[in-house]
C-alpha cells in the first residue's frame, strides 16, 4: 500500500482527495481509476504501487480519483451488469 503522503500528493494533482463520481471524501476509501479501462495493463508495469507509477510517469491525464464503491459500480456498468442501480448479473 502506498504511503498516505504519496496518495495525498497524487490525489491533489487530480483535483483533491474527493471521488469525482459521488463526492466522497473518505480518504481510506479513495483510489485511482484508469479512465481508459486498461488499468490492468498499467498494473502489469508496476504491480506494487499505482501511485508511484503515476508520479514516475508525470501524472498521466487518463486517471481520476474514485472511491472504491464507485470504482466497483463503474466496472459493473462497463461489463453491462448494471442499468441504473439494478444489478443484471451476480458476481461470479
Amino acid at each position: 500500500m502506498a504511503s498516505r503522503k504519496l496518495r495525498m500528493k497524487v490525489f491533489q494533482h487530480y483535483g483533491g482527495p474527493i471521488c469525482v463520481r459521488c463526492g466522497s471524501t473518505n480518504f481510506d476509501e479513495l483510489t485511482m481509476e484508469h479512465l481508459l479501462n486498461n488499468g490492468s495493463e498499467v498494473s502489469k508495469k508496476d504491480r506494487k504501487n499505482i501511485y508511484r507509477y503515476i508520479v514516475n510517469h508525470n501524472y498521466p491525464p487518463e486517471f481520476q480519483v474514485l472511491c472504491k464503491k464507485c470504482n466497483q459500480i463503474k466496472r459493473r456498468e462497463k461489463k453491462g451488469w448494471l442499468i441504473g442501480n439494478i444489478t443484471l448479473l451476480e458476481d461470479i
